[in-house]
């Protein structure tokens, strides 16, 4: 049985692809019990002996087969205020997340995890890895084969390191995420964008309209993490692809801390014909780059005004809230996104139905008695209901051929002549699991 109330077993989490890696780390780092007290008598009796007491194992091994699945269970060991002393995570994973990208998605979740990157391959070396993930402090490489002795050693020395960071920081230095309220400070906008000019641009031109608000600027998704946990942020401009994340996986990670949150997205997409509807398909708002700086303007100042001490609780016009996200917000970050996932949705009657999406682009719907486009329609003509990343199965035959602005587009029209657009879709995104 795990140990799970013994601060003196360090828990570690094993993330491959491959069964026999596991049993190989359950040998070396949990044991199996140890012989029988008769066994023992027998064996120290014929080699004149006192019977020996092997020491309880420090260790209490996990296993994940995928990069998400490993994901899944670092979050809820911080829920459950259990968390991994550290993770051994091999390198290459098809078809999922390869060892980068799960180090990168685990560190979103727990800065301070340590990580073991198990590789054979000597392509990836210390300068590439260190290129891609940024900040290094928490990483070390295991090269396959590897030995015993290598792996005990990088268990006890970084599981001692947790326990020194655990006596200094509650829950072994994972973040804790507190609910943000509003307060009635200054407004507080928070932009991230990577692209030093359009940065500097940005910061420049709202520190010129808005002089009297609190302006604070990321580069990266761990840095906004970081300044949108110090409290309440009023508005949020997002740009979708950051060096280490997407602006919709920061997004959504903000619903857990802060539901009442205003948004909007920046896109370096061609939106063309679809720009002049997309405002209209949920509550969700896309600026196309460079950047129209009046129009932004414009979508703050009723936010600004509403917040004002003599107009407090006045509900101002744009109120892109993610509690009031619609099946086609949903769905339009999904293609922002480059996503290649499946999306089941379940009306509040218990009627489900899914929608395939590969690199962005929308191929495939089911809803009972229909299939492609007049499924996809269907369902996002739901009056209400939920949506969950699906689990990953057999990828159907492509039905819907049409680029997703044209397929939205066509949608979206469709609605309004039925008179179903104006009450919009709603749908509770069940975040955190709705991700690119």
């Amino acid at each position: 049985m795990p140990e799970q109330n013994n601060p003196a077993v360090a828990r570690i989490l094993v993330i491959d692809d491959t069964s026999s890696i596991h049993e190989t780390f359950r040998k070396i780092l949990a044991p199996g019990p140890p012989p029988g007290k008769e066994l023992q008598e027998m064996q120290a009796a014929l080699f004149d002996e006192p019977p020996a007491t092997p020491p309880r194992s420090q260790f209490e091994v996990d296993s994940a087969f995928s990069g998400k699945d490993g994901l899944q269970l670092v979050c809820q060991s911080l829920t459950e205020e259990r968390p991994y002393a550290l993770v051994f995570v091999d390198m290459c994973m098809p078809p999922g997340w390869n060892g980068l990208q799960t180090v990168r998605r685990i560190w979103e979740k727990c800065p301070e995890m340590n990580m073991v990157i198990c590789t054979a391959y000597a392509e990836h070396s210390w300068e590439s890895i260190a290129e891609q993930l940024g900040d290094i402090e928490n990483l070390l490489i295991l090269r396959k084969p590897f030995e015993r002795e290598e792996v005990l050693q990088l268990a006890h020395m970084l599981s001692s390191k947790w326990r020194r960071r655990a006596l200094r920081e509650p829950h072994g230095g994972a973040a804790r995420p507190s609910k943000a309220v509003p307060t009635t400070d200054k407004f507080r906008i928070l932009m991230l964008e990577d692209e030093s000019i359009t940065r500097a641009i940005l910061t420049k031109k709202l520190t010129e309209h808005f002089p009297d608000v609190t302006l604070l600027v990321a580069k990266t998704v761990a840095e906004a993490k970081a300044l949108s946990a110090q409290g309440f942020v009023d508005f949020f401009l997002l740009d979708i692809f950051l060096p280490d994340g997407t602006g919709v996986d920061f997004m959504l990670d903000v619903m857990s801390r802060q539901t009442d949150v205003q948004v909007v997205l920046m896109t370096a997409h061609s939106l063309g014909e679809y720009r002049m509807i997309a405002d209209q398909l949920g509550v969700l708002r896309f600026l196309e780059k460079p950047v129209n700086v009046p129009q932004l303007v414009g979508l703050i100042q009723p936010l600004l005004e509403a917040k004002a001490p003599d107009k407090r609780g006045a509900k101002p016009s744009f109120a892109a809230t993610l509690n009031q996200l619609t099946t086609l917000d949903i769905i339009q970050l999904k293609c922002l996104g480059q996503a290649s996932t499946q999306l089941s949705f379940t009306r509040t009657d218990g009627t489900q139905g899914r929608v395939w999406f590969d690199r962005g682009e929308v191929v495939h719907a089911e809803a009972p008695g229909k299939s492609g486009e007049a499924a996809f329609a269907e369902i996002v003509g739901w009056q209400g209901g939920r949506a969950d990343e699906a689990q990953e199965g057999e990828r159907p035959k492509q039905t819907i051929t049409l680029p997703w602005q044209v397929l939205l587009l066509n949608t979206a029209r469709d609605l309004d002549e039925i008179h179903v657009s104006p009450g919009k879709t709603r749908i509770a995104p069940a975040a955190p699991s709705v991700k690119s």
